[in-house]
């Protein structure tokens, strides 16, 4: 997807990306970069879908190959996003949002993997959907599409937004969190949610494995009863979520719930009303970690 041309001796100070049309010659995009150049840096010209752009690559900056990945990546998703700005009402900006879904967000990943799984009566859990599968949900007979993700203007929420209006779904958005704690707040909010929310409904994060899995083991405490054994299911390898990484906090979570249940057990929405504690839990995590390294 990618070429790369190399120059050594470039500004170390220049952080720019500069765009040109794909179809522009590479000396093109050196002759900008050789502008602003002088000494200690090199630049790979790197040419994407979108344009032949020189990127800064200092030089003994002690970067690994996976840190230089990501920061490609990172200018990548920038010029993405920067191609269609929130707006795929035209064909430009579309393409790119296709193509930011598409590359940055995964969505080539979900198209045959739906992590699809129906845990209460009338609630069903699954990775970000596309407009096709969004389709195939409707004629499921879901009514009610509840986002995990953070709201605003990304490519999956754009193309999430139009494909709901078109097939008249109702998308509902409230943000949680894979690696952290959520506020207390936030998470009586979702409970209030799921006692009003029309069902049959389906709620996603990206993968559908740590957001969806702590919501819907809420769900299950919350609204069908279950114990805490039941709910733990909800986290769970087959849903591709791994307690002994970053996203193991949640099990934490579900760890000091039930430590307090066993000395004075009470309804979910009283424990996270006067019991979490979002800190103690994170840094009881950390401390697991750290011991088991």
């Amino acid at each position: 997807m990618f070429a790369h041309f190399e120059w050594p001796a470039m500004e170390p100070s220049s952080t720019a990306v500069f765009d040109a049309p794909l179809y522009r010659p590479a000396r093109r995009c050196a002759a900008r970069a050789r502008g602003d150049a002088r000494a200690g840096a090199a630049f790979a010209c790197q040419a994407g879908p979108f344009g032949l752009s020189p990127h800064r690559v200092p030089q003994g900056a002690g970067e690994t190959m996976f840190d230089q990945i990501k920061t490609r990546l990172d200018a990548f998703d920038r010029r993405m996003r920067d191609a269609f700005d929130g707006d795929i009402s035209t064909p430009a900006g579309r393409r790119a949002a296709f193509w930011h879904f598409q590359i940055i967000d995964h969505a080539f990943l979900r198209i045959f993997w739906t992590n699809l799984h129906q845990f209460a009566p009338g609630a069903w859990r699954s990775n970000q959907p596309d407009a096709r599968r969004l389709r195939r949900y409707r004629d499921m007979g879901i009514r009610t599409v509840l986002s995990l993700r953070r709201d605003g203007s990304a490519s999956h929420q754009l193309f999430e937004a139009e494909a709901c209006r078109a097939l008249g779904l109702t998308l509902v958005n409230h943000r949680m969190h894979a690696r952290q704690m959520a506020r207390r707040a936030d998470l009586l909010a979702l409970l209030d949610l799921f006692e009003t929310i029309e069902k049959p409904f389906v709620m996603h994060c990206k993968s559908g494995a740590d957001r969806s899995g702590i919501a819907a083991a809420l769900y299950l405490l919350h609204v069908e009863g279950a114990t805490l054994a039941e709910a733990r299911r909800m986290l769970h390898w087959r849903f591709i979520h791994f307690r002994n990484s970053d996203s193991g906090v949640l099990d934490q979570m579900l760890d000091a719930c039930e430590t307090d249940m066993m000395i004075d057990p009470m309804p979910i929405r009283d424990w996270i009303a006067t019991r979490y504690d979002p800190d103690a839990i994170e840094a009881t995590f950390r401390a697991h970690r750290h011991r088991g390294r």
